[in-house]
């Protein structure tokens, strides 16, 4: 029997996160378990419901999606998409939600978002957006593809996304380690007081070998790479555009395109 059944890719992951402070009107929070990396924005609606706060709101949505997410059999892009749904029933009416996350299996990665948020990745000297929703509405959109070694992957919440430009995450992205990213990029954060801002940058280190070997998820995903993100010719493409190709790796649902974020 050759090698290769005798073991299952074990991943390499690094990570590094930015928070703003909580307010009275706004919470944030990153939160990572495992192979699931999330970014959490809730924000008031200014009605009144005094039974409800904030923190306490954010600290049963992350227990109900514990119990749904980690409860599933197979982890696969349906069956995280309803827990992900699940877990977000209960939010209180005068709370506006909004989450993205990303789940790592093996080289496959599986991308959500519930209400507003936006996902980018670079992918050598290239970045582009995955995943974007600027508008919030209860369905969740999903994408899902295959990594490639030095990826890196950033979730960012709709207020994060405002308040820090293409430009300075484009400067950013060009080190290397999470953490040098994410020191780079805390000054803009902090720059305004606006408790709704989280992301958390995660670079694809590959895998290794580990253990016996284990079934390849099945659903979504065809065994094709994520394709070039900005295409060979950038120059020919009015910005913004499309700049996934009809045959890409990435598989995007509910109709949502990548689009070039910088050149």
């Amino acid at each position: 029997m050759p090698d290769s059944d005798l073991f299952v890719p074990k991943l390499s992951l690094a990570y590094a996160k930015i928070v703003g402070s909580p307010s009275e009107t706004g919470w944030s929070q990153v939160y990572n378990a495992g192979s699931l990396f999330a970014v959490l924005s809730l924000e008031t609606t200014g009605q009144d419901n005094p039974e409800t706060s904030l923190p306490a709101a954010g600290k049963n949505l992350i227990s109900n999606l514990e119990a749904e997410f980690f409860t599933l059999e197979k982890k696969t892009l349906t069956s995280i998409k309803t827990a992900i749904v699940k877990s977000f029933e209960n939010i209180p009416p005068n709370i506006i939600a909004d989450a993205c996350f990303a789940f790592f299996k093996d080289k496959y990665l599986y991308l959500f978002i519930i209400g507003r948020g936006k996902i980018i990745i670079k992918r050598d000297e290239k970045i582009g957006t995955l995943l974007e929703r600027q508008e919030g509405e209860s369905q969740l959109i999903t994408a899902s593809g295959i990594l490639q070694h030095d990826d890196i992957i950033l979730l960012q919440t709709e207020h994060f996304t405002k308040n820090v430009s293409d430009e300075n995450i484009a400067t950013a992205l060009e080190l290397q380690l999470p953490s040098d990213i994410a020191e780079n990029l805390s000054p803009h954060v902090h720059k305004k007081e606006d408790a709704n801002q989280a992301a958390i940058i995660i670079a694809y280190n590959g895998t290794t070998k580990n253990a016996l070997q284990d079934e390849a998820p099945k659903d979504s995903i065809k065994d094709s790479p994520f394709t070039s993100i900005i295409p060979e010719n950038p120059s020919a493409i009015p910005f913004p555009s499309s700049v996934i190709p009809a045959n890409a790796g990435i598989q995007l649902h509910q109709s949502i395109k990548a689009k070039v974020l910088f050149i």
